[in-house]
């Protein structure tokens, strides 16, 4: 195997095991009210950017960036 493909495949299962320990997490802590936590948020915003249009990616990363800055 090329090592790009193994980082590649590894990439993706550290993906699947986030969103397992967050699901898995939201079970033991039960309904939560209120805002979502900070990680929880990030999450959400890469997922769609990762999933959104080239474009739209671009845009969200801007803001990312100038999030941080600021």
């Amino acid at each position: 195997m090329d090592v790009i493909e193994i980082i590649g495949e590894l990439r993706e299962e550290l993906e699947r095991i986030d969103k397992l320990i967050l699901a898995l997490d939201s079970l033991q802590t039960g309904k939560r009210r209120g805002r979502p936590p900070k990680l929880l948020q990030q999450l959400r915003q890469d997922a769609a950017a990762k999933s959104a249009s080239p474009k739209r990616a671009k845009k969200a990363a801007k803001k990312k960036a100038a999030k941080k800055s600021a």
